[in-house]
């Protein structure tokens, strides 16, 4: 692969990745704010994260009328000297003149790839320990063959014992297996273990490692994005409360303050966060006292609150998985359709009636047809052209035999096609043309004017017309 083709794909994505921050700005901050506020259960909450983290790391989103556009990049607005796309192998690259706006798909780059690499040693470095991990006693796979029976869990899950660890985690989520550090089993009570087993499968239960995976990777690739690490993190805190929720449904009322017992006794012996990478029975400082406060006092949610979160959620995702439609998509299609028949008729125009359509009805520019009786023109002379020497003749007037070769001229002309008419027809022609494209209403009379090598303008005869009187014979136009 190329140098050029590299750094081309670097720049299309560190363009898409800002555009798509931008367009879930506002669905984001809205989660955000209702998840702060507890407006909804932690549940809903959490699954409205996971849609919005799934939504950055999505290519491809749905375009309409009703959402309201947002600034975005494009390869079209950024100049060429500045651009986003950054070529090495350019000269203006090894002259230094590629611009500071060049650099920032690398500095994009350089940072996906360095949450990515860390993402990457830190599960490498927890796998060791699980493959150094030893199975449990067995009364403690016992009690997990007792929680996964009431939890309607029917493949009970590998129980290790790791080092390194201050907490039960789950890790993996194709084939899930749960670690407990070394010595907690003597550090808790049966009642207090069998709460953190019933909390830690129902991480299993909702694959809360493969949601950890995906919220992690649009981190990575939004890590310039404050708003997805903050989406990640109220994630993690509202997935507790959820598993909170879910396992003291499975537990007695007398249990309750054996599971709070439990958490406090965690949060006391955690020196640091457990790896993100793993959904484990922990509390952040900040969420622990609401969370103690739920396990002695659990809200009672209504049917109608539940059909609101449900609306909420379908309201949520249907905004973020939209995006607002192109304003030159339709334009850019009539444009194109028009250019292609000017093209091809050369007299079409923007809106209204068409003059192609309604000359190709009749004959076209130039034909003998288009000037006879159906314009008026035979009945107002009232005499052919075989009349008109004659008729110039007993005149006599200048005036009016200048008049009649004006007269003759044009039907000459209307009968004549362009070759014969030579420049005057060509000339006429072009006048017509410039009339029809412009959009003015054609005439029903036709004006040839016919000048010679010298300049001066001639009637059909040959005869030299002033042109004053040419002049005036023009103005009646």
């Amino acid at each position: 692969m190329s140098a050029s083709i590299a750094a081309e794909w670097i720049s299309d994505l560190a363009r898409w990745s800002v555009n798509v921050s931008m367009e879930a700005i506002v669905p984001a901050i809205i989660v955000l704010l209702v998840s702060r506020s507890r407006l909804i259960p932690a549940k809903w909450c959490a699954v409205l994260a996971v849609i919005l983290l799934a939504r950055l790391i999505m290519p491809l989103s749905i375009p309409v009328s009703w959402r309201a556009s947002v600034p975005s990049l494009s390869a079209e607005t950024v100049d060429a000297t500045s651009s986003v796309y950054f070529d090495p192998t350019s000269a203006d690259a090894q002259a230094g003149q590629g611009g500071y706006l060049a650099f920032l798909p690398w500095i994009w780059a350089l940072g996906a790839v360095g949450v990515l690499s860390w993402l990457l040693i830190s599960h490498l470095l927890i796998r060791r320990r699980v493959l150094e991990g030893k199975p449990a006693e067995s009364r403690l796979l016992k009690l997990l063959t007792e929680c996964s029976a009431r939890e309607g869990i029917r493949s009970v899950p590998a129980l290790l014992v790791v080092t390194g660890l201050d907490t039960v985690a789950v890790f993996g989520w194709v084939k899930p297996r749960l670690l407990m550090p070394a010595g907690l089993a003597d550090k808790h009570t049966e009642a207090e273990l069998r709460g953190i087993l019933l909390h830690e499968l129902q991480h299993l239960k909702r694959r809360d490692a493969l949601w950890t995976w995906l919220g992690l990777i649009a981190c990575a690739v939004h890590w310039f994005n404050p708003l997805a690490w903050l989406l990640f993190r109220r994630f993690i805190a509202d997935r507790e409360l959820a598993c909170d929720e879910a396992a003291l449904k499975s537990l007695q009322t007398e249990d309750r303050r054996t599971y709070g017992e439990a958490l406090i006794k965690t949060a006391e012996r955690i020196c640091m966060s457990p790896p993100a990478l793993l959904p484990s029975f922990s509390a952040h400082p900040t969420e622990l006292k609401y969370r103690m406060t739920l396990i002695m006092k659990p809200q009672n949610k209504s049917l109608t609150l539940q059909l609101a979160s449900v609306a909420f959620a379908i309201g949520i995702t249907t905004f973020a998985f939209t995006t607002a439609r192109a304003d030159g998509e339709k334009p850019r299609v009539s444009e194109e359709g028009k250019k292609s028949e000017e093209s091809a008729e050369g007299k079409r125009e923007r809106g209204g009636d068409r003059d192609g359509e309604g000359q190709k009805k009749g004959p076209r520019d130039g034909e003998g047809e288009k000037t006879g009786p159906r314009d008026g023109e035979g009945k107002e002379k009232g005499a052919r052209d075989g009349d008109q020497p004659n008729r110039a003749s007993r005149e006599g007037d200048g005036d009016k035999g200048a008049r009649e070769g004006m007269k003759e001229g044009e039907r000459e002309g209307a009968r004549k096609s362009p070759e014969r008419d030579g420049g005057a027809a060509k000339e006429g022609g072009e006048r017509m043309s410039k009339q029809d494209a412009s959009g003015e209403p054609s005439s029903t009379q036709q004006l040839v004017i016919q000048i010679d090598a010298a300049g001066n303008v001639i009637n059909s005869r040959g005869d030299v017309i002033p042109l004053d009187k040419v002049r005036g014979r023009m103005s009646q136009f």
